[in-house]
């Protein structure tokens, strides 16, 4: 994996003018939960791990939250926060303190909601993986459900686009000789190293992953496993359909920026957040601390080196009264796969020093743009 080798001047400025110049066009926000809920006797362990489009040049793109909640949490009630809490609802109430009696394990649920960007190119898509899978055991009244969908959005033309609106994937399988061609590029573009042969029980996709490829998920050893390919643009053009070759060829524009302070769905909890505190939020004690973490501890990942995306990646989070980081997001990406990497960092970074307002210790949002460059 390649390590940073150089996080430079901008990240300096960011620390003196940390939510001062926080206008983008897009807000990915980050979220990973592990609940126990209670709904009267059972036990739902619920694990929620989202990657959710906030902002999408500039528009909050109501269609494609629709359209991942109904996937996602299998509604939509209105809004991202309002889907969300109506799913939780349904299983039960949170845990808190010790249980009066040891829970009965054939009463037990697993659930997992899992939302997963693919790929993204500005102004023109941006694609995800979506799963919920539900497994109750013996005696819970939840009901088994599993599904996976790849949805890609067009942001030229505000539409979602699912597998089957991108090309005609079962014609493609029922061709054998085009198939076996298909399996081959699926073998040779695998995003893990694959051992022997591989044979494949079913296959999910595509959805685009960049200007110049599409992903696949392909399912083995009985739909037990599977792993995601990245097949090239221009092997697939012939096979893909209108709305996505058009897509592809329309001119795109950047809209105006918008202020992601008041954007606020990402910090939807009552807590004030003070713009103009009297002493900022430092991590531990101030920019050399911050250089060094950065340069020896975020890593990229070789998803990254293929995309062949270093640049610039803009991160924005809370820093709570306490030091903790919450409400993580991307507001200026460079790709999935490094987007990602920089969450985790962060998601790993102690020592934060709050910043204060009349000597009171206040919660601030602060904006950290990193520039990369691998060796």
């Amino acid at each position: 994996m390649k390590r940073i080798a150089m996080v430079c001047g901008l990240l300096l400025f960011a620390v003196a003018t940390f939510s001062q110049n926080s206008a983008t066009r897009y807000l990915i926000s980050y979220d990973r939960q592990h609940m126990f809920l209670r709904h009267g006797q059972e036990m739902n362990v619920v694990d929620m791990e989202l990657e959710w489009p906030r902002l999408l040049n500039g528009e909050r793109a109501d269609s494609l939250q629709a359209k991942l909640c109904r996937i996602a949490f299998g509604q939509y009630a209105g809004s991202v926060e309002q889907s969300r809490k109506a799913f939780l609802n349904r299983l039960g109430q949170p845990v808190v303190g010790q249980l009066d009696s040891l829970p009965d394990d054939r009463k037990f649920c697993y659930v997992r909601c899992k939302v997963q960007q693919l790929g993204f190119s500005p102004e023109r898509f941006i694609s995800f993986r979506v799963e919920y899978d539900c497994q109750p055991e013996a005696l819970s009244s939840q009901k088994a459900e599993s599904r996976i969908r790849f949805i890609t959005y067009d942001m030229t033309a505000h539409e979602v686009m699912e597998e089957s609106d991108m090309m005609d994937l079962g014609a493609l399988m029922n061709d054998s000789y085009n198939y076996s061609t298909l399996l081959r590029y699926l073998s040779h573009g695998a995003r893990t190293s694959l051992q022997g042969e591989i044979e494949a029980s079913s296959v999910l996709g595509p959805a685009l992953s960049g200007e110049h490829s599409a992903v696949f998920e392909v399912f083995y050893n009985n739909g037990a496993d599977s792993f995601l390919s990245d097949i090239p643009y221009e092997v697939l053009r012939g096979a893909m359909k209108r709305r996505v070759k058009k897509m592809m060829k329309a001119t795109t524009q950047p809209v105006a920026l918008v202020d992601n302070l008041e954007f606020n769905d990402g910090i939807d909890d009552s807590l004030t957040i003070c713009k103009q505190p009297d002493v900022q939020p430092t991590y531990k004690n101030g920019k050399a601390d911050l250089l060094d973490y950065f340069s020896t501890q975020f890593v990229i990942p070789e998803r990254g080196k293929l995309e062949g995306k270093c640049g610039r990646v803009v991160a924005r989070f809370v820093v709570e009264c306490d030091g903790s980081l919450s409400h993580l997001a991307i507001v200026s990406p460079s790709s999935p796969s490094v987007d990602r990497a920089l969450i985790e960092s962060l998601r790993q970074m102690y020592g934060w020093k709050s910043a204060q307002k009349d000597g009171q210790n206040v919660r601030t949002e602060y904006v950290l743009p990193v520039r990369l460059m691998t060796q």
